[in-house]
């Protein structure tokens, strides 16, 4: 049974999860009860261990527009209630980045600003064909949040971040599929859920030691310089090798089945 929250269904299918944002209403615009809520489903996910990947989507039509306007215009004091919203989705973000499963962003509609955050710290990002993407901060007065700053460069590049940012220029689907933001966009929302459950259960069966390393090699190319990479990777690629899902997946392979991984 998954816990239950007022802002965040969590759906469990065979070994992943399905994270909804739930504030169909609003759009799944982050307050302070969503951002709380994200941290404790994803804090919960960490420490589940036969939960081996997630998918975050949103409930209705969007996946998320941002942060609530609506809350920032009734704060009484608009910096502390920034502050302490920016605290508590950050540390959600910051164990969306750090989980030691896969993580994919099922973009079903609007993704602006802390939604757009959510997404660019996911490992990987589909969506369907109606899907819109943006920054926003600037739009409304507010420098970028929700580690904007630290992903979209990496994923995007320097340009099109400045221009999302500074301009607030908005991609459609088949831009943000032509510049790298989503790998695959699909032409309905219900065809993205059912091609996302395959990703979701494909991902569940990964080799848990294998993935970890990889994506910190992944990380750590934006900042190593090439020997210090090819170190790093010889290093992670004995360690795998002495593992027992390294023995798993060679005798999967020579009997022509699916590995069953474990973690060790």
């Amino acid at each position: 049974m998954m816990p239950e929250y007022d802002t965040i269904i969590l759906e469990k299918i065979e070994q992943y999860v399905i994270l909804y944002l739930n504030r169909p209403d609003s759009l799944n615009s982050s307050n302070m009860q969503l951002a709380e809520d994200l941290h404790s489903s994803l804090l919960y996910i960490s420490k589940n261990h036969e939960i081996k990947a997630i998918l975050i989507t949103g409930k209705g039509k969007a996946f998320c527009v941002g942060g609530d306007v609506s809350a920032f215009k009734n704060a009484k004091d608009p910096s502390v209630y920034m502050n302490e919203l920016a605290e508590k989705f950050h540390a959600a973000l910051k164990i969306l980045k750090t989980i030691n499963i896969p993580t994919v962003a099922v973009i079903n509609g609007a993704c602006f600003g802390a939604g757009l955050g959510i997404a660019s710290t996911c490992n990987l990002r589909i969506c369907s064909i109606n899907a819109k993407f943006g920054s926003a901060f600037t739009g409304i007065g507010l420098s970028p949040n929700s580690s904007l700053t630290y992903h979209l460069p990496k994923i995007v590049g320097l340009t099109l971040s400045n221009d999302m940012i500074l301009t607030n220029r908005i991609l459609s689907a088949e831009e943000a599929l032509h510049f790298n933001f989503v790998s695959r966009v699909y032409d309905s929302i219900d065809t993205l859920l059912s091609e996302a459950k395959k990703i979701g259960k494909k991902l569940s069966e990964v080799a848990p030691i294998a993935f970890k390393k990889a994506r910190y090699m992944i990380e750590t190319s934006f900042s190593n310089d090439f020997d210090m990479q090819i170190k790093t990777e010889i290093k992670n690629i004995v360690e795998c090798a002495g593992t027992n899902d390294f023995q798993e997946g060679l005798k999967a392979f020579f009997e022509k089945r699916n590995p069953n991984f474990k973690g060790n």
